[in-house]
């Protein structure tokens, strides 16, 4: 079995846990980075951001970019920070995480560039997110795509930057993977994107395939099935 296609059967399983969860108190755990390690880059803010509907001052850090192993809901997942101004632990659970609307949270159109961001990362054609340096190359250009509002992406210039550190390493380096996937987002995402919002960690963004017509249509067809069996049982006691 492919890595994507392993992916995509997570995914599918977080997808179910998904829309079976409100939007309540849950506990996060996290268990190291999901492809063994991240990459060292300075991220710096050139004016004041809005996010999750609050103002954060202008920052200038070193910070490590990768994805996480998460477990929420019994579910195991691969995720990204979201919100850069506050941490979280590698190995630690968390209480008071709740799920929250990425169209709501982030807005339509980051949301969207999320999804987007998602699926040239992790179903492009051999430049798939699949270790430390491609994972840290998504966690930079999500920042990018959070926290500009230049109207273009360049990590570069603009409210958000990032540079140097291991992240500037390689050929290409995570940087250099960051910038060519924000250039090249295709017009169609193929994952919808919400967000695990905590008050005192950092948020967790959460990924879930966009089901297929056909999908769509097993599933009405499914429920259809489960409606007759149901008659008939019931028909049957009386």
């Amino acid at each position: 079995m492919t890595r994507k296609h392993r992916l995509n059967r997570t995914a599918l399983a977080l997808a179910t846990a998904v829309a079976a969860t409100p939007a309540l108190a849950d506990t996060v755990t996290t268990s190291g980075w999901y492809f063994g390690g991240g990459k060292s880059v300075n991220t710096k803010t050139t004016a004041t951001v809005i996010y999750g509907g609050s103002s954060h001052s202008p920052i200038d850090k070193s910070v490590s970019a990768g994805a996480f192993r998460a477990t929420w809901n019994g579910r195991t997942f691969e995720t990204y920070c979201t919100d850069i101004f506050q941490t979280i632990g590698l190995t630690a659970t968390y209480s008071g995480f709740s799920l929250h609307d990425g169209d709501a949270w982030f807005s339509p159109a980051k949301a969207r560039d999320l999804g987007r961001l998602w699926t040239v990362a992790h179903d492009g054609a051999g430049a798939d997110a699949v270790d430390a340096k491609s994972s840290a190359a998504f966690q930079i250009a999500a920042w990018e795509i959070l926290y500009e509002s230049s109207g273009s992406y360049n990590l570069a210039s603009g409210v958000f930057r990032a540079s140097g550190g291991s992240a500037a390493t390689g050929s290409p380096s995570a940087l250099q993977l960051a910038g060519t996937w924000l250039g090249s987002l295709p017009s169609t995402s193929l994952y919808s994107v919400d967000v695990l919002v905590s008050a005192t960690r950092q948020d967790l963004l959460v990924a879930t395939p966009v089901p297929e017509p056909e999908s769509y249509a097993m599933f009405i067809a499914g429920l259809g099935l489960m409606a007759v069996v149901a008659r008939r049982r019931s028909m049957s006691l009386a």
